[in-house]
């Protein structure tokens, strides 16, 4: 009876007309649009779906691409790139890594799609690369870290161009493990050239993502699909990872159309049980098909969704209707009705406690009373995470993360911070590995969590600080002052200093940047702050490190004399250990003492190292005979320059040692090959460039090996055996002095002459007399 009421009621009776209305009125526009919309829709399918394909197609030529050949002209035209064509490789090592970094150059012109750029160096049988650098070819089997795939591809191929399709590539090849999924615009050069003709080839390995980002619908329940295949008919990117469209079918589909001659066209097709209309556009640059497929049902779908829409609309219109009707009788019963939909949008229904019903009142009141303890629990998860948004501020501003000035003031409002300071700057506290060595990972968080609240301490000081870890030996922090004062820093840091002595026996080192007034400017300031950390390394004695002292040295041209190498590898040469120490010495006292930029002084290091390396290797050695495993690992653990410096002398010591030992044991052998192959070619050319290549020793180390085992200069050694035999040819032969010269390897008569009359005292004529006239009596 009580329903039966309420469906008598003006409420219901308005409801049920304009409803009958509005239905009556949905049907007949619905089914006009239908029969409007179906005859005219699948011509424009087609019109959508060329245009769709026509724009990404642009959009792959003109950022994917087009961006790839643009890079391949690049790598064209580097002199750098180009120089190992026309340049061996072995002695020009500084100069793979120049051109690794000019790869790495090119590769970061568009980062977005590009993996890495690589060359691959026929005549040097070598690979440089912008991710791996560069590798040899003809290594260690199972050690060469680069994919060649491309390379054998492109030999086979014998064409000057060649884009190849989307494959699985591993980050290193000799370790396996996972890779990435690259498409490789391979070019040879010169430029044209094909197969063994060419001197090498280009590579510009793109992100397979690139490709499949521009045709991935942004729908999620877009049925359809597109794809881009090769001119084999292989898969070269998917937009949808939708395998059931792609079964035998979608794959014979998709090689007919790359093999297909036309540059466009629509085609209805079955694939895996559901029709389709597929149509595909050719790519410029490589003739690759961009494919399309819509599934034939999706037309009705948008017809229907069409009436659905309106049957929507009149359905609101219903609604509005029966809202408008009742703004009078409920005017007073509105703002409550309002209050509790609110509580139940934030709350959802709120059911009655003890399944009594309970008015209004008392639901807002509950609500209200559970929106309390949500806030608490907020608060509380807030402060738990607190440490975590503070890193992130700090780490933001640092690593130029954070360029937003509103992000900024909005999280140091959350934070309760507030830097009203015009100065600031970057601060850099480290500590030595070697000196935590003996902590537990336990122990060493410890140190850092306590030298970060003392750093952060403000007694007494003008400024403030806020500090995070950045690794398990450093510190990076912000500081805020209101004067650009560094003996304040200074200051600040000598008490840090003190309290890591006093709690931890433990001597950090800083550094600073330069003031900034903007906090979005912070990160020039930790750049500059790790150049001057750079310097730790060559000053060990020093402890903090300002930006306003450290920049002198980063702008400096000055440089260490040429002549100080020079005597290091004549030191090295001479196998003397003092004069190898002194020049050592003086070198690392140069790097401590002058203004030198912390660049220059590793480029130093290393053209010194490179000098000892040659010295190595001018003696026929290799590191593994000289180095053992101890300086290995201690070359692993050098801190600073001065471990470097212990570790250069002991390597040239020991290299002193394993020479002498092999000359002792070789130096006899070595010399009577000499011997015997002098005595069999008296006549032919002996110098002594030719005689070490013989005995493959280096010239300068056999010419020493000699004289300490015979005493006798080679070169003396040589003129007197050719004087010895030239005076038994005078003696025993009819040949002119022309003839014996030349017999016995003197190039003229005259230089003949003079050195014979010096050994025997008078000339060969009247050595000849002397000798005749004494046989005869």
């Amino acid at each position: 009876m009580r329903l039966l009421n309420k469906m008598n009621s003006v409420f219901y009776r308005l409801f049920f007309s304009y409803a009958a209305l509005l239905l009556v009125t949905t049907t007949a526009v619905g089914m006009t649009s239908y029969v409007f919309f179906t005859s005219s829709l699948n011509a424009e399918v087609e019109k959508v779906h060329s245009r769709m394909l026509s724009h990404t197609a642009d959009q792959l030529s003109g950022n994917v691409l087009g961006k790839a050949q643009k890079l391949m002209l690049e790598l064209a035209t580097r002199p750098d790139v180009l120089y190992f064509f026309n340049n061996p490789i072995p002695g020009n090592y500084a100069k793979t890594k120049s051109i690794s970094d000019d790869l790495l150059g090119i590769a970061s012109m568009y980062p977005d799609i590009v993996d890495s750029v690589a060359v691959y160096y026929r005549e040097g049988n070598a690979v440089i690369s912008s991710k791996q650098g560069v590798a040899f070819l003809d290594s260690v089997p199972g050690k060469v870290a680069v994919s060649t795939e491309w390379i054998e591809r492109m030999d086979r191929a014998g064409v000057p161009t060649l884009w190849i399709e989307t494959r699985n590539v591993p980050v290193n090849v000799s370790s396996g493990g996972s890779g990435a999924d690259l498409v490789t615009l391979v070019g040879s050069y010169p430029y044209n050239s094909t197969g063994e003709k060419a001197k090498g080839y280009y590579a510009v390995n793109l992100r397979a993502e690139a490709f499949t980002d521009m045709i991935r619908s942004s729908d999620e329940t877009d049925r359809g699909q597109q794809w881009i295949v090769d001119r084999e008919g292989h898969t070269v990117a998917v937009g949808n990872d939708r395998t059931e469209v792609l079964a035998d079918s979608g794959a014979g589909v998709l090689r007919e159309i790359a093999m297909s001659g036309r540059d466009t066209e629509s085609l209805n097709r079955t694939l895996n049980g559901v029709d389709f209309l597929l149509t595909y556009r050719t790519l410029p640059y490589n003739s690759w098909k961009l494919v399309q497929a819509t599934p034939v049902d999706d037309y009705n779908k948008n017809a229907t969704a069409i009436q659905r829409t309106l049957l929507l609309v009149c359905l609101a219109a219903i609604v509005l209707g029966l809202i408008i009707s009742q703004v009078l009788t409920l005017n007073m019963y509105s703002p409550l009705r309002s209050l509790l939909r609110t509580v139940k949008g934030l709350f959802g229904p709120t059911d009655p406690i003890g399944g009594k019903d309970e008015n209004e009142y008392k639901l807002i009141d509950r609500a209200v009373a559970n929106l309390s303890e949500k806030m608490s629990e907020l608060e509380m998860t807030v402060r738990e995470n607190v440490p975590i948004i503070r890193h992130n501020l700090v780490s933001g501003l640092l690593n130029r993360n954070m360029t937003n000035a509103g992000e900024l003031a909005e999280r140091l409002r959350f934070l309760h911070m507030s830097w009203p300071e015009p100065a600031c700057c970057a601060l850099i506290v480290g500590l030595d590995d070697l000196m935590l060595n003996g902590l537990s990972e336990e122990d060493k968080q410890i140190v850092i969590y306590n030298l970060v609240r003392e750093l952060e301490r403000t007694d007494g000081v003008s400024a403030q600080c806020t500090a995070i870890s950045t690794s398990a030996t450093e510190i990076s922090a912000i500081v805020h002052s209101t004067e650009r004062n560094e003996s304040l820093l200074a200051g600040m840091l000598e008490k840090l200093f003190a309290y890591s002595e006093e709690h931890f026996r433990l001597q950090p080192a800083a550094a600073w940047g330069g003031w900034v007034e903007d906090p979005l400017r912070l990160h020039e300031s930790y750049a500059q702050a790790k150049a001057g950390w750079s310097y730790r390394y060559f000053m060990p004695d020093r402890r903090l490190f300002p930006h306003s002292e450290c920049s002198v040295r980063e702008k400096s041209r000055e440089e260490v004399p040429e002549a100080l190498q020079e005597a290091f590898a004549e030191a090295l040469r001479s196998r003397s250990p003092e004069l190898v120490r002194q020049s050592v010495n003086e070198l690392v006292a140069r790097m401590e003492r002058d203004c030198l930029s912390a660049d220059y002084c590793h480029e130093k290091w290393k053209q010194w190292v490179n000098a000892y390396r040659q010295y190595v290797k001018d003696m026929n050695l290799k590191s593994s005979d000289v180095v053992d495993a101890e300086s290995l690992e201690r070359f692993q653990r050098i801190s600073d320059i001065r471990d470097f410096r212990e570790w250069l002398l002991d390597a040239a010591l020991q290299t002193f040692r394993y020479v002498e030992e092999r000359a002792r044991s070789r130096g006899s052998e070595s010399v009577e090959r000499v011997k015997s192959f002098v005595e069999a070619n008296l006549g032919q050319d002996l110098s002594l460039q030719v005689v070490s290549e013989r005995v493959s020793l280096h010239p300068r180390y056999l010419s020493q090996l000699f004289k300490e085992e015979t005493g006798v200069n080679f070169v003396d050694y040589v003129n007197r055996r050719r004087l010895e035999a030239a005076a038994q040819l005078i003696k025993k032969s009819e040949l002119n002095v022309e003839q014996i010269a030349g017999s016995v390897g003197f190039n003229t008569p005259a230089y003949f002459i003079k050195k014979f009359k010096e050994a025997y005292g008078v000339t060969p004529k009247t050595y000849k007399i002397n000798y005749t006239t004494s046989n005869q009596q």
